[in-house]
């Protein structure tokens, strides 16, 4: 999956997560919610207390999406070079996704959350079972398959994979219908998504 497809996709499950914990959708003009109100959805029992749409933090959201291709594409492509030349190995694995889930979660409770599930994300989204021995690591082995790096393979297919093409027509809409619903592209909104990561006041 590509940029757009990446992003749009983990906003998205993201929404969907925040629907299941509880916490809502978006909002509007809601605030965040008082200690007293989320004293009492922990008493619910809900994994972790997070904001709602609003007010989550998408610079680290976008962050932890991109992580794991600026890990491996830097590692992989530049330092591997003459070995596997593989983009796409440690930091895609699923054992160290669930490691960066958790020990952020733990430490930096909602933002490492969102930090998580957006490295964790990029994997299912970049459909990485499909290659086990990455995947799956160490389970098959400690070393990684070879795949040799090709820019001309990602704009090939961008021009003719109906996959790739769907998935990131899907993450634009997606973007776009943030922006109209958030007016983002005013610049009191503008400089509040940069300063704050949030969708609104």
């Amino acid at each position: 999956m590509f940029p757009f497809g990446h992003i749009g996709f983990t906003i998205l499950l993201l929404y969907i997560v925040l629907r299941l914990n509880g916490t809502g959708g978006p909002t509007g003009t809601r605030r965040l919610q008082t200690s007293k109100a989320r004293a009492t959805t922990e008493k619910k029992g809900h994994f972790i207390q997070i904001s709602d749409i609003d007010h989550i933090d998408l610079r680290i959201l976008i962050l932890g999406v991109a992580m794991p291709d600026i890990i491996d594409k830097v590692v992989g492509h530049l330092f591997l070079a003459d070995t596997i030349d593989n983009g796409r190995i440690m930091s895609h694995t699923l054992l160290v996704a669930i490691m960066i889930l958790a020990l952020s979660t733990w430490r930096f409770r909602e933002r490492g959350f969102v930090f998580g599930l957006g490295w964790t994300a990029h994997l299912f989204e970049d459909m990485m079972w499909n290659t086990p021995e990455t995947f799956a690591w160490p389970a098959f082995g400690l070393g990684f398959p070879e795949r040799e790096f090709d820019v001309m393979n990602w704009i090939e297919a961008l021009r003719s994979d109906t996959f790739v093409q769907a998935t990131e027509a899907v993450g634009i809409a997606i973007i776009i219908i943030l922006i109209v619903r958030y007016s983002l592209l005013n610049r009191k909104a503008i400089s509040r998504l940069i300063r704050t990561g949030h969708l609104a006041e």
